[in-house]
């Protein structure tokens, strides 16, 4: 990819997304085509591509039990909330570009099905910040 993307291309197609997804997760997208490319994707897009939901952290009841679904050192290195749960399966919300290697670490973590929805970095660092105090990052 070289150059400015024009005014068609802002909104890609399934195949472009896929592109724009394996690129954000490689050390090369660092050049701001890529990445501009990348964040033009609103939350809904971001939604809409994985098939799930916008979520706003607001409307979610944090209590200790959900809280404790995900280690605190899991949740500040990798910016992800847990929303919901069940027996079998928990839902979180992350940022995107999701990190597909962090998801199937979260799986295997807490022997739960993951399922994504997606925030705002600002609010997800917010709520982490609320919820379980920021700690520094490593």
């Amino acid at each position: 990819m070289d150059g400015d993307i024009g005014e068609q291309d802002a909104r890609p197609n399934d195949e472009e997304r896929e592109c724009t997804l394996v690129s954000c997760q490689s050390p090369l997208a660092r050049s701001s085509s890529s990445v501009s490319f990348a964040f033009a994707m609103n939350l809904q897009s971001w939604a809409d591509h994985f098939g799930s939901d916008v979520i706003d952290l607001r409307t979610v009841d944090f209590d200790s039990e959900l809280m404790a679904c995900i280690p605190t050192e899991f949740v500040r290195r990798h910016r992800v909330l847990p929303v919901l749960k069940s027996a079998t399966a928990l839902w979180i919300s992350i940022a995107p570009p999701p990190s597909i290697e962090a998801l199937d670490s979260l799986g295997q973590l807490v022997q739960r099905e993951i399922s994504v929805g997606f925030s705002e970095a600002a609010q997800i660092d917010e709520f982490i910040e609320r919820l379980y105090g920021w700690g520094g990052s490593e």
